[in-house]
């Protein structure tokens, strides 16, 4: 009895294990199944095997497979809610599966298509390690914008390459003055440029505004941005705008525009036009808001009144005192008072015609006069600058004023220089031609002109006299110089000291400086002491010179050069490895505007290879505030680094993984890998790992590390059976001998 009870168990047992097999073989063959079916484009017979192969086998090997599928089998058939709920769940499940790159990117297209971008919004934030499809994030981003969600889209747009249109929304997004004017300023070309025009003219920089359109050439403008540079162009340059004008004809859309610009500048509507969208209700508007005054003399005048220079003023005066208020009157009027330099009594008399548009450009000439006579040449740049008066004596004035506010104003003198017949206008500019020559070291632009239009200005001889020695004319120099001049002069004696480093005629130069510093008890300048300390410093004797460098700005403080001193001081200490030394004079160097960026760069290293981490994300910071964008990314993976060196992994990943976004480098993704993984953020880690295998693969430097830490990172995971198999993979690839086969070797001996 018992024996039979036994057997029979036996059989039933026997009889579970086949059925189990059986049910099994078969889940197995319903994902075969529908694995053909799938491949053939029969999507419906596929989903059925799908669907029951899930349901009989819902742990399985192939379940991730199964899903996979059905996702791109409802992707196909646009069923969006089934569609949502096994990506997500994909997703989720399935994190180190390497197509979760690839169904993120269907469903974020999806929930685009959908609009809804609040939702791609949350699954870029969960998974932005997987993003690598700039496109989608930017029809995110997009999206965001359009439906006022800008802090949101800029979020976005942050992921994405700084491409100009992304600078041009994202300056728009932000109400930050310093970084929508720094958004604005790294755009490039023509249209970058007349972005940033409307932004300085938006902020009432008008002469800054002035200067950057210039730059803008029109041949390389594009139709996109015609109609705002055509705008811009009323302002500054009426001739280039008629130019624009008949451009923006020619596009169809624009047509209306075009016209009511022309309406705008010459207060003149060509032809009677029904507005077709705002913007030409705008202009529209502007244009019959345009006040104009009759420029005519009355006809009950008598103009012979006006012929006798001798009686002309009494004339006005007595014309103005029958008739009122006239601008051919009061214009003349003004003329004959400013040629008596009385400036304020002229713009008394002009200045009522201000608010018409057909006069405003001659009143505001006069004000700009006055404002120059004021000393307010910012004011009286403006006024020139919108007059649209190109007037030598005119544009004189703008130069002038320009200069002292301390723009650039060398292409007016140039200008005035080559188009005036009136020889004192000529004087005049090329007086100060010189001047601003001499300032900006253009030494032979100075002694290219002759030496008698100096008239004796002994100011302007001793410019021209330093600018012979400074080009090595030392021989004409002298003997000009001893004709006027009986003192010694050692700022004179100095260029041509410059000039012989410049030369690099250093044994000459030695002996040239030592001769002048050993002969005399004389105040030397400070400039001389620089460059005999400069000189041995250039032939590569640090030693002496920093003894004369240390020596300088002991007993100089203050002077111009003293900043330059330490910097070479700093450089002396950074080539003998003295870093901490090295860090304290660059930070003195920085001090200078000049030299800032460089400076602190180099303290930067120099904090960085003495291990003082907190010093080097405080320099960092302070480079950012002014560096430009192409060197920004380094400072941001430098400043990210230290922070993970220094146990702070946190504020690593905020900066490692801007500059890793924005410039795609092997260094910056293992970094930013490092601080994932010293973060305990496995997945993240992983992803950057495996970035720089797939674009990095022939890298010998970061693709092996980036493989042996993928490694590292599974078994941290409990997932030994992949990170066995990635070890095996490095073993395979590289050999057993390899130093990364020989550590990837320990490692399975220590799993197995």
């Amino acid at each position: 009895m018992k024996s039979e009870l036994f057997m029979s168990k036996k059989y039933i047992l026997s009889y579970l294990c086949f059925a189990l097999a059986f049910l099994m073989w078969a889940a197995e063959g319903d994902f075969e199944i529908a694995k053909k079916a799938y491949e053939k484009g029969e999507y419906k017979i596929a989903e059925v095997y799908l669907d029951n192969f899930l349901r009989e086998e819902p742990y399985g090997e192939h379940v991730p497979d199964a899903t996979y599928y059905l996702i791109r089998i409802y992707d196909k058939r646009g069923d969006f809610i089934k569609l949502f709920s096994s990506a997500s769940l994909f997703l989720n499940n399935y994190k180190y599966d390497h197509r979760c790159k690839e169904i993120l990117t269907i469903l974020l297209k999806r929930l685009n298509e959908k609009e809804a971008f609040n939702v791609a919004l949350d699954y870029i934030k969960k998974y932005d390690y997987l993003i690598d499809d700039y496109e989608i994030l930017e029809e995110t981003g997009y999206g965001l914008f359009e439906q006022n969600k800008k802090v949101s889209a800029d979020y976005i747009f942050s992921l994405v390459p700084q491409s100009d249109t992304v600078k041009i929304l994202r300056a728009g997004i932000t109400g930050n003055f310093f970084e929508k004017r720094e958004k604005y300023e790294s755009l490039t070309g023509p249209e970058g440029r007349i972005y940033l025009i409307e932004f300085l003219l938006e902020t009432g920089d008008t002469i800054e505004a002035y200067e950057v359109y210039r730059l803008v050439d029109l041949k390389h403008v594009r139709d996109n941005v015609l109609y705002r540079y055509a705008k811009i162009s009323i302002l500054f340059d009426k001739v280039k705008f008629t130019r624009l004008a008949k451009r923006l004809k020619k596009l169809g859309a624009y047509k209306n525009k075009s016209l009511l610009l022309e309406a705008l500048s010459t207060g003149y509507l060509e032809e009677l036009i029904i507005p077709g969208d705002q913007g030409e209700c705008v202009l529209l508007i502007e244009y019959f808001k345009q006040d104009t005054v009759s420029r005519n003399l009355p006809d009950s005048v008598d103009s012979d009144l006006l012929i006798s220079d001798s009686l002309l003023e009494d004339n006005i005066i007595s014309i103005k005192g029958k008739i009122g208020a006239n601008y051919y009157l009061d214009s003349l009027y003004c003329d004959i008072l400013l040629n008596n330099d009385r400036i304020n009594e002229a713009f008394g008399v002009i200045a009522p015609y201000l608010k018409y548009q057909n006069t405003i450009d001659y009143t505001r000439k006069i004000r700009a006069l006055k404002y120059y006579d004021e000393g307010k040449f910012d004011l009286a740049a403006i006024d020139i600058i919108l007059s649209h008066n190109d007037e030598p004596e005119v544009m004189l004035v703008l130069a002038h004023s320009l200069t002292n506010i301390g723009n650039n104003a060398v292409y007016l003198y140039e200008e005035i220089v080559n188009t005036t017949k009136d020889t004192l206008l000529l004087s005049q500019a090329l007086k100060s031609l010189i001047k601003i020559n001499f300032e900006n070291k253009k030494y032979h632009d100075v002694i290219k002109h002759k030496f008698d239009i100096l008239d004796n200005d002994t100011s302007l001889v001793r410019i021209f006299l330093y600018s012979l020695a400074r080009t090595g004319k030392k021989r004409k120099a002298d003997s000009i110089f001893s004709q006027y001049f009986t003192n010694k002069d050692y700022a004179f004696e100095n260029y041509y000291g410059e000039y012989l480093i410049d030369k690099k005629k250093y044994i000459k130069a030695n002996r040239y400086y030592d001769s002048i510093i050993h002969s005399t008890e004389d105040n030397l300048p400070d400039r001389l002491y620089y460059n005999w300390a400069l000189i041995p410093f250039l032939q590569g004797k640090v030693d002496t010179a920093l003894s004369r460098f240390i020596f300088y700005i002991d007993s100089l403080k203050g002077d111009d050069d003293y900043h330059r001193a330490a910097f070479k001081i700093a450089t002396i200490n950074y080539l003998r490895q003295e870093f901490d030394n090295a860090a304290y004079y660059y930070g003195l160097a920085s001090m200078d505007e000049l030299l800032r960026n460089d400076a602190l760069q180099n303290q930067l290293i120099c904090y960085k290879k003495s291990g003082n981490w907190d010093r080097t994300v405080e320099t960092g910071k302070k480079i950012l505030q002014s560096i430009t964008d192409d060197k920004e990314l380094d400072i941001q993976f430098e400043i990210g680094y230290a922070y993970l060196r220094s146990g702070n992994a946190k504020d690593a990943i905020e900066y490692l993984k801007n500059a890793a976004s924005s410039n795609s480098t092997p260094e910056y993704h293992y970094w930013l890998g490092e601080s994932y993984l010293s973060k305990g953020d496995f997945i993240r880690a992983l992803y950057q790992y495996q970035k720089i295998i797939e674009l990095f693969p022939k890298d010998e430097m970061w693709a092996p590390f980036a493989r042996y830490k993928t490694g590292i990172v599974f078994e941290f995971m409990d997932e030994f059976d992949e990170a066995k198999r990635v070890y095996k993979e490095i073993i395979k690839k590289r050999g057993i001998g390899d130093t990364w086969g020989i550590e990837a070797q320990k490692r399975l001996e220590i799993l197995e």
